[in-house]
């Protein structure tokens, strides 16, 4: 009879942290075969501009680019229990994941120390202002993944697209100040590499607790029911 293994202590955190906000479980599959980029951009991809669902369809992408079946369209607690940076970290540290840190009061300087992490060709989960995405650095320089766009006209195509000199204001929301009270406030800015979360079995458990059912989906006014 095989072993059965014990829970890492970051993995029963945020298993605990689902149940306790009410979080319902679904269990992932796995696919057949891989998909392509252009594939998993097509099921995950559409116009769902809600608060927090950039990180949970971030997180969906990593669990497909793993050969997992999952999809985040399930919004409420869900989308806000894998907003949280700090359980992001959670996420980070579970075993054999690589990830890096950085606390700063300016967003863009602890971006300029994460970035020196990134290798070419490797893809990243990267949390950092207002925003999360997945980058990656590119012969043509670094790009970001786009998953929320309506794809309508006025508005980027769903897909990785060039990370402009505007892209951490406009789209990450980045400050170079965070003041709380008059208190300096350093923010967690992450940075995970996505192969070695995507290849973690407790994180392909996890994505049940985002895995939406087609009947359940709760998509943005701009959204389509995949």
């Amino acid at each position: 009879m095989e072993e059965k293994k014990e829970k890492s202590i970051n993995y029963k955190y945020l298993e605990e942290t689902c149940k306790l906000n009410n979080v319902k479980y679904n269990q992932v599959k796995e696919f057949k075969k891989s998909l392509s980029t252009e594939e998993i951009v097509k099921r995950l991809g559409g116009g769902d501009n809600t608060a927090g669902s950039c990180s949970s369809l971030a997180l969906a992408y990593i669990g497909n680019r793993g050969g997992f079946d999952v999809l985040d369209f399930r919004g409420g607690n869900s989308r806000k229990v894998f907003a949280s940076k700090l359980n992001i970290a959670r996420l980070a540290k579970l075993k054999d994941v690589i990830s890096f840190e950085e606390r700063n009061t300016n967003d863009f300087s602890a971006l300029k120390k994460l970035i020196k992490n990134v290798k070419k060709g490797k893809e990243y989960y990267l949390a950092t202002g207002g925003h999360a995405a997945i980058i990656k650095e590119t012969d043509k320089g670094l790009e970001y993944l786009e998953l929320q766009s309506p794809e309508t006209q006025g508005y980027p195509m769903n897909g990785f697209t060039p990370f402009r000199k505007a892209t951490l204001k406009d789209r990450f929301g980045c400050q170079k100040s965070h003041t709380f009270c008059g208190q300096k406030m350093e923010p967690l800015n992450i940075l995970i590499d996505v192969e070695s979360l995507s290849k973690n079995k407790e994180f392909k458990k996890l994505m049940g607790y985002i895995n939406t059912d087609k009947d359940a989906q709760m998509k943005g006014d701009k959204g389509d029911v995949k």
